[in-house]
């Protein structure tokens, strides 16, 4: 295979599966500035690495331990900030985003979150809003909504374990297990 070959089908298989790499490293931090330079990190990593990967095993789960490697390493380097998701619930997503098409996948984990939050309140979707959306630090968060820093972060901890195990049970029943 020449290189122009290689150029060419590594582009077209970062394209396909950019959407659910970057729903990846979202899901496992916190900070979108922060994902996104995650997201081209990898993307490096696996234009760098493609050439030499071992062709028998499935491209998605690689790229996708590419990214769980490069975010690990971000939390070991970054170890004052907190991930939004849980080490188990980090491999389960991984795990997930490995064994799916990426429609079916982004579909499966979108529906299941618009599910869980369909019950919340106008004011905790707004705090979500502020924190995750318009990405304000906590204590930015907490002058917006006249609440104090602590009850903030209380608040966002207890609304993030609580959604993801309703995503977790809502994708255990959709793949028949609970």
């Amino acid at each position: 295979m020449s290189d122009q070959d290689s150029i060419e089908e590594v582009t077209k298989l970062w394209t396909e599966i950019a959407p659910a790499v970057a729903a990846l490293i979202r899901s496992m931090v916190g900070r979108m500035h922060d994902a996104q330079d995650l997201l081209q990190d990898v993307a490096v990593e696996v234009v760098r690495q493609y050439p030499g990967r071992e062709k028998d095993k499935p491209v998605r789960g690689w790229v996708m331990g590419i990214a769980r490697n490069k975010v690990k390493k971000y939390y070991h380097t970054n170890a004052v900030r907190r991930r939004a998701l849980s080490d188990a619930a980090v491999e389960l997503v991984a795990a997930s985003v490995g064994d799916k098409d990426k429609d079916d996948y982004s579909y499966e984990v979108a529906a299941a979150l618009r599910k869980c939050m369909d019950g919340l309140d106008p004011r905790t979707l707004a705090l979500l809003n502020l924190r995750y959306e318009e990405d304000l630090s906590c204590s930015q968060v907490a002058e917006r909504t006249s609440a104090t820093i602590g009850a903030v972060k209380v608040t966002l901890h207890r609304l993030r374990s609580s959604l993801l195990r309703c995503v977790e049970r809502r994708l255990g029943s959709a793949r028949g297990t609970t």
